[in-house]
């Protein structure tokens, strides 16, 4: 009996220890603020819905662009309502992939459902953050938004989160936070 409790104390442990490595949980938010960030180019279909299902959404964009022979090393998010204030059914996002350059004629090679957009450098406030992109939420947006009220400053309620795999498997999420002027 004994060797059994101990047994399964044992995974539970284990088990444990895997989702904090995992989920970041003991992982540092880095914060800045950033005058002018980086011009996006961005491939993207329109999600309507809970945002922690945006997932599937980007895999069917990142499989449309390899079938047209354009790679996607970058992925995103981009939430534009506030999931507080909006119904879970009626969240609107985009999500996709983020391409290294514009297109010279973008319109001749989308569609209705797979679209393009630009999106101009503009002040933001930046975290970064290396986990589960699933957690990031919960741990960063906190901290970003203590970080905009301690520091007088005013967003727009957009974030634009962009997502990375690193060696190994992790995951390195980079949140932007549009300050309003």
């Amino acid at each position: 009996m004994k060797t059994i409790l101990l047994s399964i104390f044992g995974v539970i442990v284990a088990y444990v220890a895997y989702v904090v490595f995992y989920t970041g949980v003991l992982k540092v938010v880095k914060i800045e603020k950033v005058e002018s960030g980086p011009e996006f180019h961005l491939v993207y279909k329109v999600h309507t819905g809970a945002y922690h299902e945006i997932d599937r959404t980007i895999t069917q964009v990142e499989d449309w662009l390899a079938a047209q022979n354009i790679g996607c090393a970058t992925s995103f998010g981009h939430y534009l309502d506030d999931a507080e204030s909006v119904a879970e059914e009626r969240l609107q996002s985009h999500g996709g992939c983020v391409l290294s350059q514009a297109f010279t004629s973008p319109n001749d090679q989308f569609n209705d459902q797979f679209l393009y957009k630009k999106i101009e450098p503009q002040p933001y406030v930046k975290a970064t953050f290396l986990g589960s992109p699933a957690f990031g939420p919960l741990k960063v947006y906190p901290k970003v938004l203590a970080y905009v009220e301690s520091n007088g400053l005013k967003r727009n309620p957009t974030i634009l989160e962009v997502y990375v795999g690193t060696e190994g498997g992790g995951m390195e999420t980079t949140y932007y936070f549009p300050l309003s002027k």
